[in-house]
């Protein structure tokens, strides 16, 4: 699992501390993590809405990876002024800025 978890920061040039909040663990668990050892059921969850997006982001800004990783770390008004990063520390987080980027999509005001 740890290669893919690494994948998926690659994708857009996420750190190791963002990836572990995003995941709900810490640094030293992340790092514990073997490449055929499973991640906990909560964090699994976790990864898979962060695979989805990170999809949708690059999707929303054409494939441009430092636009995306710009916009994850830049208080945005429609969060209440905190970063889509600061957001993902909890399942709802993850649907407030996956429904601020679908209104980017659909060219209204995010």
């Amino acid at each position: 699992m740890s290669k893919q978890v690494d994948e998926v920061a690659a994708l857009v040039g996420l750190t190791d501390k963002e990836m572990a909040y995003a995941l709900n663990m810490t640094l030293r668990n992340l790092y514990r993590l073997k490449d055929e050892q499973r991640l906990p059921v909560a964090a699994s969850e976790r990864f898979h809405l962060l695979q989805n997006l990170l999809a949708h982001a690059l999707d929303t800004f054409e494939g441009r990876k430092a636009t995306v990783l710009h916009w994850f770390r830049t208080p945005i008004r429609e969060l209440a002024y905190q970063t889509p990063i600061q957001l993902l520390d909890t399942v709802t987080g993850f649907g407030l800025v996956d429904d601020v980027l679908g209104r980017l999509d659909h060219g209204l005001p995010a």
